[in-house]
């Protein structure tokens, strides 16, 4: 597309004739139509420069796009994404700038700004880069909180995000898990709980064609999950196993099996150190886990480490836990595991378990004596 061209497409989209008038207002005054054309010029002149183009004219862009008239902010919204693909090394600078016309008051301003994002994300020959779609993705979800109440906005950064995973499902996930186990600040629990989202309507719904055929990007997640997990809420917890439990290396047969799944999951419950008996939470965190983990033992598991453990950091404990009927839960959970221990493990639970069933089940009453 030649530079005229472009110039008559960017007219429709701003709303500016050749004449400086502004379709949806006034005419232009003279500080806004030169602004308008200069904006013009420097896009030319970075477009027809191709791999030649000076970073001097893209900078010239940014700082016209900060000045106050509205056409001219719509106008930088429209040309500042054609240009960025020249300059990756001023990415940092042209998502600030991005940000600001996102926070302008006037909603075509934000609305234009919103649209260009994903086209920062590749170089000037198309190809997709890596860290620009990360960071556009983390902008996109803060912008879907930031937004809430604006259902247009929130509806084109969900957009975008779609149009970000068809480029790099990794880079995406990445950015969303990063929040799962970052996140901080009067919106955290807002953006973990949209990152969530978006991972499961976004990603996961269409698993079969964005991450099973791939085992580069399951093994992404298997890495990346397994380390969110340790930060994880308990609900967090639960959908990024199911997360796991959707990918094709832990199906029987494959690459890990049941029996990696159920050592990430065992990995979160297994202690360095004996709990204390006040600490019921997380108590309750690692019965939880274990839970969690007894469908992939009960699939053909073998349990190395948790109910050793367990036997270990819980046992000592266990005549101080104040909660009879946490008690009763971990002898249960201990019950479920014994038949899946491996032998060395049985070696270290199964007598301790034995003894404390004895002690703590109530014992048969007396006979009652026989009539004389």
């Amino acid at each position: 597309v030649g530079p005229k061209n472009n110039r008559l497409q960017m007219n429709e989209e701003v709303g500016t004739t050749k004449g400086g008038e502004v379709l949806c207002g006034s005419k232009l005054d003279k500080t806004e139509a030169e602004q308008i054309e200069n904006l013009y010029k420097f896009t030319e002149a970075v477009q027809a420069s191709g791999a030649e183009a000076t970073s001097e004219n893209f900078s010239s862009i940014l700082e016209i796009s900060s000045s106050t008239p509205r056409a001219v902010k719509i106008l930088a919204a429209q040309v500042i994404p054609r240009c960025a693909a020249h300059f990756p090394e001023l990415l940092s600078k042209t998502l600030e700038i991005g940000l600001l016309l996102c926070s302008d008051s006037d909603l075509a301003v934000r609305t234009n700004a919103l649209k260009g994002f994903p086209l920062i994300c590749k170089d000037s020959k198309g190809v997709v880069q890596a860290e620009s779609v990360e960071k556009v993705a983390g902008l996109m979800v803060q912008l879907c909180v930031v937004h809430k109440d604006n259902p247009k906005e929130v509806t084109i950064c969900r957009e975008n995000i779609d149009r970000l995973i068809r480029m790099d499902v990794k880079g995406v996930c990445g950015q969303l898990l990063a929040f799962l186990e970052t996140a901080e600040g009067d919106d955290s629990d807002t953006i973990r709980e949209v990152s969530c989202k978006i991972l499961k309507e976004k990603v996961m719904s269409n698993a079969s064609t964005l991450v099973r055929p791939s085992e580069d990007v399951e093994e992404f997640l298997k890495t990346r999950i397994a380390k969110v997990l340790e930060v994880a809420s308990e609900q967090e917890f639960k959908f990024l196993v199911d997360v796991l439990r959707q990918l094709k290396i832990f199906e029987s047969g494959q690459k890990h099996g049941p029996q990696g799944l159920a050592d990430i999951v065992a990995a979160q419950a297994v202690l360095d150190q004996a709990i204390e008996p006040d600490n019921l939470d997380e108590l309750q965190r690692i019965l939880e886990c274990v839970k969690i983990a007894m469908p992939f033992f009960q699939s053909g598991a073998v349990d190395n480490t948790l109910s050793a453990s367990l036997a270990v950091n819980v046992f000592p404990i266990f005549t101080k836990i104040a909660q009879a009927p946490l008690q009763a839960l971990v002898l249960e959970r201990l019950c479920e595991l014994a038949p899946t221990t491996s032998p060395e493990a049985s070696q270290k639970v199964l007598q301790p378990l034995f003894s404390l069933l004895m002690d703590y089940l109530p014992h048969p009453s007396p006979a009652p004596a026989a009539a004389p």
